[in-house]
């Protein structure tokens, strides 16, 4: 994982719809990366080359929510979804408001930085169908504000 400059923002920063379509045009591209690079069923192996640490694109929607304001040094940590939950029904998504979404994704590059090994817990909200669901909220978000 490259070393980025970039900042976390607050809970009080604003999220343009520019930065929200862009995250999702981000999330679309790194799902066709991994699928490309992976197979249909998203098959991963640590260390073999084939696996969600060797997907740029993953690495460049990382670094994009953090660019971008998703990613809060002030989150509350108490209201953080449970991505098992989000992931077992990536239906919920499409109810979120855009704090609810912000707090999604922040939580999800956080797990990134916290994991043995970059990239799964991407990969997992790919599989489930959380992540594309996430880009299309993001996107009707945008377009309504």
């Amino acid at each position: 994982m490259p070393y980025s400059a970039a900042k976390p923002a607050t809970t009080r920063s604003h999220l343009t719809p520019f930065a929200c379509h862009e995250i999702a045009r981000l999330i679309r591209e790194a799902d066709t990366a991994c699928r490309a690079a992976l197979g249909p069923n998203l098959v991963a192996s640590f260390g073999s080359g084939t696996g969600p640490q060797d997907v740029r694109e993953l690495e460049h929607l990382d670094a994009a929510l953090l660019k971008h304001g998703f990613v809060m040094d002030d989150a509350d940590q108490s209201r953080l979804p449970d991505l098992d939950r989000i992931n077992a029904d990536a239906a919920v998504i499409d109810q979120m408001s855009l704090e609810q979404a912000r707090l999604l994704l922040h939580h999800l590059q956080k797990a990134e930085k916290w994991a043995d090994s970059f990239g799964f817990n991407y990969l997992a909200a790919i599989r489930s169908g959380a992540l594309q669901a996430a880009a299309r909220r993001l996107d009707e978000l945008a377009d309504a504000a």
